[in-house]
């Protein structure tokens, strides 16, 4: 092994695109001899890793006379989200967007309804961000849910919203 002048190390999801490489460069190869068949080196941190995800690992020295399928791979599983961030942190909860709005006016009443998020992601509240036309601020009106949809109700320059 006294040849070897350093490793690739590369990083592999089921996406063939999703290749990523890094080399290892030996600071003084002439060094590495059969004594250090046990040493362990590491290497920068691979970035973009998925949450949850299956990764194919393979060390493979250069130069090298063999092909890179010679090197037997590791195999590794990321942890999930709430593992590494914790079960309460909003990156780990799934984006949801209603799929159903309604806005209906009669009269000074505007109606907004919309469906509501699925239960695991447990809203207790839903805000309704708004704004009049000539009014440049945006507005923010707490809403509950019932039923099978979410309702807002208030007053604000002349119009009731429900």
């Amino acid at each position: 092994i006294e040849h070897i002048k350093g490793f690739r190390v590369y990083l592999e999801d089921k996406n063939p695109d999703g290749k990523q490489c890094q080399h290892l460069i030996l600071k003084d190869p002439r060094q590495l001899n059969y004594s250090y068949r046990s040493t362990k080196l590491s290497s920068q941190p691979f970035s973009s890793l998925t949450f949850d995800t299956d990764y194919m690992v393979r060390v493979v020295p250069f130069p090298s006379l063999m092909n890179e399928s010679f090197f037997p791979p590791s195999f590794l599983r990321t942890n999930s989200c709430e593992v590494l961030l914790g079960a309460d942190n909003l990156v780990c909860k799934p984006f949801w967007k209603p799929k159903i709005l309604n806005v209906s006016q009669l009269g000074s009443n505007l109606h907004v309804t919309f469906d509501l998020a699925p239960a695991s992601f447990s809203f207790q509240f839903y805000y309704l961000y708004y704004r009049q036309r000539q009014d440049g601020l945006f507005r923010v009106q707490r809403c509950s849910p019932v039923r099978l949809t979410a309702l807002c109700m208030f007053l604000h320059g002349g119009l009731q919203w429900l």
